[in-house]
Parts: structure tokens; sequence; C-alpha cells
């Protein structure tokens, strides 16, 4: 029987580090050095759940990390016999994940990507959800740049368009990952601006 296993705190580490992309494996190790052979059981919490149990002194854990893990929170317990229930110990610096993910990007236009001229037209293009967000985002139409910022939705409004402004307009996007890695996005649509005529004979409309 060990009498002093209380003072004794699992040590708890992460390879090859708690910030990684999307997919990644990571090996988390919790060891506990104690004059014993048979300590009990090093057991893996991810959010206060169980999810590896090993006896002895050392228990590595490899998993893989994915979006939903980020923020997670991963404890490493002995339980031992000599050790009231609800008495575990807990290793002292908890492991927080930070998963690293692409923003889901979004281009969207109003009315539509065919429309009269003078008539108001918007390009909203959005990024959401990623961890880190876009460095850098853009807008082009014909490959100039229109719009340029780092990282923040984009919202762009031609109060009267004209057909002058037809043609293809691009959204880009770069996201900087912990490991100097990038990513890219893009997505383009063409812009088609009708001119527009009145009749005399029911003021009808005809395009072209």
């Amino acid at each position: 029987m060990i009498s002093n296993i209380s003072e004794h705190d699992p040590e708890c580490t992460v390879q090859p580090n708690k910030t990684v992309k999307d997919g990644e494996d990571v090996v988390l190790t919790c060891t506990i050095n104690l004059d014993t052979n048979a300590p009990g059981d090093l057991v893996w919490l991810k959010n206060g759940k169980e999810v590896s149990r090993k006896e002895g002194q050392n228990n590595t854990w490899e998993t893989q990390l994915n979006r939903s893990d980020d923020n997670a929170i991963f404890d490493c317990q002995l339980q031992h016999y000599t050790l009231p229930p609800g008495s575990e110990i807990s290793c002292g610096d908890k492991i927080q994940a930070d998963v690293q993910y692409l923003s889901v990007f979004n281009m969207a236009v109003t009315p539509s990507t065919t429309v009269k001229e003078r008539e108001r037209f918007t390009i909203d293009y959005t990024a959401q959800d990623g961890n880190p967000g876009p460095s850098n985002m853009t807008l082009s139409r014909e490959e100039e740049i229109v719009i340029s910022n780092d990282g923040l939705d984009i919202r762009y409004t031609i109060s009267r368009i004209s057909k002058l402004e037809s043609g293809v307009y691009k959204c880009e996007a770069n996201t900087e990952f912990y490991d100097g890695s990038y990513e890219y996005w893009s997505r383009e649509k063409r812009i088609v601006v009708h001119s527009e005529y009145i009749f005399s004979s029911g003021q009808s409309l005809r395009y072209h």
C-alpha cells in the first residue's frame, strides 16, 4: 500500500502540439512516478468522459483531432484503490485543444447574376466559423481588385449599375495556419447587365 499516493500528480503532455490542423494526429501521454509497479489506472478523459484507460505508470493515447474537438479539454486521472471514490488525482495542467480549420465562405449576389441597367446591385462575401479567420479577403472584377481587407466580411454595392460594370466578379481568400501553411479559396460569378427599353405601347420592356 502507498500511503502518500495523493502527493503524486500525473504529468500530461501532447505531441507534437496542442495546436493542430483539422484531421491531424496527436499523441497524449500521461505518466506518474510511484514506487510501485501497480499504481492503479491512468485514465484519459475528454470533456469529462473517459476515452482511454491503462494500468501502470504510463498511458499513451493516440487520436485524430478534428474541428469538433476545438476547445475540448483533455485530462488524465490517477484512479487507485487507496483513493476513495471521487478523490481521483488529475494532472496539474489540463490540455485544451486548438484545432484550426478553414472558414465556410459564401458569395451571394442581389438581385441575381442578370440585372437591368440602373438597378441596385449587391455582392455579399462572407466567411463563417473558421479557426483562424481568413488573413486576407479580396473582391475583384475582371482581375482588378475592387475591395481588399484583413478577414472581414465584404459587402459591395452599386446603387445604379451600368453595362460597363458587367463582367466576372471573383472572391478570393487566404487563411494562414499555425505551421505557416496557407489554404486558398475562390469563387467567381459572371454578372450580365442588360439595357432597358420602354415602348409607348403598353410600356413593355425588352432587354439585350
